[in-house]
C-alpha cells in the first residue's frame, strides 16, 4: 500500500468528556501515516487542555479560534491547514475503528475517480456501548443522487483534489456542513460506499443534530444545502430535484423556521418557495402540522 498521508479533520467545542477517546482511537490506527488537525471552536470547558496534552505527538496540530466559526467554518479552517491528499472527518465525540484509515486508503487507491468514500457506522452511548446500527448508508441507486436520498454517512473521506475542486466546506453552514459538501462533491466526482463499519457515532445530550431544537436547526440547514445544490445544478446539468420537490422542501424550511421562532429564516424560505411554486404556499400549514405532530408523537 502506498504511504499516503491522511489528514484527519476534527472540530471541537466543549467535548472534554469524549475528546481523549476520539484522539486515542486515531492513535490506535493500524495505518500510521496520518496527521490530526484539531480546531477548537471557543470551548469553555477543559477540552483544549486535554487536546493540548497530545501535542507531544508531532502528527497532531492544534488551533484555537478567537471567535466562533461553528461547524462549517471550523472544518474549513482545519482543511486549510491540512497537508494530506485524503481528508477524513472525525468528530471530537466519536470513535474510529482501528482499521478505518487502512480501509479508506485502500479504497481511495482502488477508486481513483471517487472524490468521496464513506462507510457504515454504529451508534454508541455515552459509555461507548453499541446501541444501534445505521441502516441508511449505501450506494446511490442508478439515476439518483445523494440530493434525492443521502446515502453517505460516517465515516466521510474526501480526496483533496476533489475537495478543492468543489469548494470544500462552507463557513455559511453552522450545521449540516457535511451534507452541503456531499452534494457539492458528487457534482465533480464519483462516490463510493464501503460496506463495513469503520466509525462509531456517539449519541449524548450535547449531540449537535439529534433532537429538539438542534435537530430542527440541522434540518433547516440541510434544506438550504439542497437549495444551493438545486441552483448549481441548473447551470451544470447534474441530476437535480424537480422544482415542485424543491418548493416543498423550502416550504418545510419555512414551517421549521416558525417552530424555531426565526422570522428572518421564515421569510428567506417562504420567498424562495413561493417563487418556485405559488400554488403550494398553503402547504406550509400542512407541513407545520406534520412536524408538530411528529414532535409530539
Amino acid at each position: 500500500m502506498k504511504n499516503i498521508l491522511i489528514s484527519v479533520l476534527m472540530a471541537n467545542r466543549n467535548n472534554q468528556k469524549y475528546i481523549s477517546q476520539s484522539i486515542e482511537s486515531l492513535i490506535s490506527q493500524t495505518y500510521h501515516n496520518w496527521e490530526l488537525i484539531i480546531v477548537d471552536d471557543c470551548s469553555s470547558d477543559n477540552s483544549p487542555s486535554i487536546a493540548y496534552a497530545y501535542l507531544k505527538d508531532q502528527r497532531i496540530k492544534y488551533y484555537r479560534n478567537k471567535e466562533r466559526l461553528y461547524c462549517g467554518g471550523a472544518k474549513k479552517y482545519a482543511a486549510s491547514k491540512a497537508s494530506g491528499s485524503i481528508f477524513v472527518v472525525l468528530d471530537s465525540d466519536d470513535i474510529l475503528l482501528s482499521s478505518a484509515l487502512h480501509c479508506l486508503v485502500q479504497s481511495h487507491i482502488e477508486s481513483i475517480d471517487s472524490g468521496l468514500i464513506y462507510s457504515n457506522h454504529s451508534y454508541i452511548d455515552e459509555k461507548g456501548r453499541v446501541i444501534g446500527k445505521n441502516l441508511w448508508t449505501g450506494e446511490v441507486e442508478s439515476g439518483s443522487t445523494h440530493l434525492h436520498e443521502i446515502k453517505a454517512h460516517h465515516v466521510l473521506s474526501f480526496k483533496e483534489k476533489y475537495y478543492n475542486m468543489c469548494g470544500g466546506f462552507s463557513d455559511e453552514f453552522r450545521v449540516a456542513e457535511d451534507k452541503d459538501l456531499i452534494y457539492k462533491i458528487e457534482e465533480v466526482s464519483k462516490t463510493r460506499h464501503i460496506d463495513g463499519e469503520l466509525y462509531c457515532y456517539r449519541i449524548h445530550n450535547n449531540s449537535i443534530s439529534q433532537k429538539g431544537a438542534k435537530a430542527n436547526l440541522s434540518k433547516t440547514y440541510d434544506i438550504k444545502a439542497k437549495y444551493s445544490a438545486f441552483l448549481r445544478r441548473k447551470n451544470n446539468g447534474f441530476h437535480s430535484l424537480s422544482e415542485e420537490r424543491m418548493a416543498e422542501l423550502l416550504y418545510e424550511g419555512a414551517a421549521r423556521s416558525v417552530l424555531g421562532f426565526n422570522i428572518i429564516n421564515f421569510l428567506w424560505f417562504f420567498q424562495k418557495a413561493f417563487k418556485l411554486n405559488r400554488n403550494m404556499f398553503r402547504g406550509v400549514v400542512v407541513i407545520l402540522n406534520k412536524i408538530v405532530n411528529k414532535k409530539n408523537a
